[in-house]
């Protein structure tokens, strides 16, 4: 079931997450156009920092900042098993833990069934699981693993493999969409930050910080060296 979330007064709906945004977006919460991202690099940053915006309140679903604070919430995962923000951010972890196994080596192989099911993107496996289907068996094969799954989960991987957007027309509430909708959004934002690269860069001196940029112009700088510098 998927629970209305309630308003939160005065809290925006911003959040430094990417996996987050992107699962916030596969669930209808409309993007602030605006301003849609801040990336920052710099003075006290590791890497890029980034900041995705969104509207305060989706139509269908309400409260953006509630729905971000769902998403961190053992409390709210506990009490809604079956509530799509819970499934994504599970598929997301699984996901993460597969590929970090599979790249040390550490996952435990076994011959799949007969007429198996056979992925191996880790991406899909992990939504697979969360769509009650579990892994029936791995094995390594020209240095890539497979994951493989009962002959029931067909009509769930005939699913994924539809062209893009023909899934979310079909279902466009199933969690089967949004699983699959959020991956997808996932690695086009992180696309994107490579693309783009840092729109800020941060420099600090004396306890000061400053925002410079990528589109200041050379009298803008030297207007904010002069406010971090100054004596």
């Amino acid at each position: 079931m998927f629970p209305r979330f309630t308003i939160l007064t005065g809290d925006g709906g911003a959040t430094a997450n990417t996996r987050c945004a992107a699962a916030l977006y596969a669930l209808d919460v409309p993007l602030d156009l605006s301003r849609t991202a801040t990336t920052i690099t710099g003075d006290g940053i590791n890497g890029v920092s980034v900041t995705w915006h969104f509207k305060e309140s989706s139509p269908k679903r309400g409260s953006t900042a509630a729905m971000i604070k769902a998403w961190d919430s053992r409390e709210h995962a506990a009490a809604n098993p079956d509530c799509p923000i819970v499934n994504i951010k599970a598929a997301f972890v699984r996901s993460a833990e597969l590929t970090r196994q599979a790249k040390k080596g550490t996952l435990d192989c076994k011959a799949p069934p007969p007429g198996a099911c056979s992925t191996c993107s880790p991406q899909q496996a992990a939504a697979m699981e969360q769509l009650g289907h579990p892994i029936a068996g791995i094995t390594l094969q020209d240095g890539r693993y497979f994951f493989h799954f009962a002959q029931a989960a067909a009509p769930d991987f005939a699913l994924w493999d539809l062209p893009p957007g023909e899934l979310e027309k079909r279902l466009p509430e199933a969690l089967i969409a949004f699983l699959w909708c959020s991956f997808d959004n996932h690695r086009r934002m992180i696309d994107f930050i490579k693309r783009e690269g840092p729109q800020f860069a941060a420099v600090s001196h004396r306890g000061k910080t400053a925002f410079i940029s990528k589109t200041d112009s050379a009298d803008q700088i030297n207007k904010i060296e002069k406010i971090l510098y100054r004596k």
